[in-house]
């Protein structure tokens, strides 16, 4: 279930229990023509943070989690970081990433405006936006390397291991054969 409001000049979107709101096929429709955050905290431990803007994801990661830096440049990765190390806590939860989007947007959300009449929506699997066509990565023209030409196996001289599958076990090992 989707609850959304307006707060200053800002819309936003709350959902209790769930992640459709935070899928790329709404994310991109809400971003056309403006920009969109989402803060998840996943029922499973896993917090994250992304920024839409105009259809496109720009920046998406795991606050806190070096791995899940997004590549340069990344100002948010940078802003929810700074709020990470000011907060001087192991695990200050996403309050650093909420501090973030309040510092952009002039706007804080709190629990009295979450908790106050709201409109809401049910936004099932079968309704939502179609998640956006995957965007193409960049192929190099010419493949790394260089031809360096075929590779004809002796037909004389017999492989040196052999691999066997047991139907037990479809795990392979190599083994060499006794001679």
């Amino acid at each position: 279930m989707l609850r959304a409001g307006t707060l200053d000049a800002w819309a936003f979107c709350f959902e209790e229990y769930g992640l459709m709101g935070a899928m790329p096929g709404p994310l991109s429709a809400l971003s056309q023509g403006t920009e969109t955050f989402s803060v998840l905290r996943g029922g499973d431990g896993m917090n994250s943070f992304a920024y839409w803007r105009d259809g496109q994801c720009i920046e998406r990661f795991e606050p806190g989690f070096a791995g899940t830096r997004p590549p340069a440049p990344h100002p948010w990765w940078d802003m929810v970081q700074q709020q990470l190390d000011a907060a001087g806590t192991e695990y200050p939860g996403l309050v650093p990433v909420l501090k973030a989007v309040a510092l952009h947007t002039d706007a804080v959300l709190d629990t009295d405006t979450l908790n106050g009449p709201l409109l809401t929506l049910l936004l099932d699997d079968n309704s939502r936006t179609p998640d956006p066509p995957p965007q193409p990565h960049p192929t190099p023209v010419q493949p790394p390397g260089r031809f360096l030409g075929t590779v004809v196996p002796d037909p004389l001289s017999p492989p040196a291991v052999i691999y066997a599958i047991r139907p037990a076990d479809q795990h392979t090992q190599g083994f060499k054969p006794e001679e």
